[in-house]
């Protein structure tokens, strides 16, 4: 297995400073005592704060984009929106890193720090839904919103909420996003049940019978 360069040692240190103090609190030579390198020598490849900042944003954006096409076993633009977001639930069973939220957090303040991950959500978001001619939705839209939704949730779940969630019930609520996604579309209605009955006005959910009450269907989830 090669080497990490000297570059990529020294991101991965500074990420492992800022695990400990904080994004904000990081410094050259905490970057270096933590890398175990001098102060210059850390310079010689980062000749300032924002570019070694800038270097860790893309350097944990492009592997977060390699975890998932690596889930995903193709390039995204060769895959369809459901596979895309798959791949996008599977990486989430991995628990995202302090650092790691701390520097989303962050970007969300610097267009440059935030175009790297910018880019690589654009590639594996799902498309917003747009309702249809009556106020209805198309329901394998809202079911890939709402796993991708899912997922970023399982991902920060640990870092928001300072609870550890172990590995085997994360494993299942992965298991289960995908179920979701699994489930045939007849099982949840073409469309979504915004549509109103004409007489009374009320909400008739898709798949209701002459009284409105919804027919039964098997639960997709283990």
């Amino acid at each position: 297995m090669p080497r990490p360069s000297n570059r990529t040692a020294i991101i991965d240190a500074a990420c492992r400073a800022i695990e400990k103090l904080g994004a904000a609190a990081i410094t050259f030579d905490a970057v270096a005592a933590e890398a175990g390198l001098t102060k210059a020598g850390v310079v010689y490849h980062f000749r300032s704060m924002d570019v070694l900042i800038g270097s860790i944003h893309e350097h944990l954006a492009a592997t977060w984009e390699d975890d998932m096409t690596a889930a995903l076993g193709k390039r995204p633009e060769q895959a369809t929106d459901a596979e895309r977001v798959a791949a996008y639930v599977k990486v989430a069973e991995q628990s995202a890193s302090r650092a790691e939220v701390l520097l989303m957090n962050d970007a969300q303040h610097d267009d440059d720090y935030a175009a790297s991950w910018s880019a690589v959500a654009d590639r594996w978001t799902p498309p917003v839904p747009s309702p249809a001619a009556d106020g209805s939705y198309d329901e394998e839209e809202l079911t890939l919103v709402l796993a991708h939704l899912a997922a970023d949730g399982l991902w920060c779940y640990e870092s928001s909420t300072g609870r550890e969630l172990p590995a085997e019930i994360r494993s299942v609520l992965v298991d289960r996003i995908l179920g979701l996604m699994r489930q045939p579309p007849c099982a949840r209605g073409t469309r979504s049940s915004a549509r109103r009955d004409r007489a009374g006005g009320s909400a008739t959910p898709s798949g209701a019978g002459p009284a409105g009450q919804v027919d039964p269907q098997p639960h997709p989830l283990r």
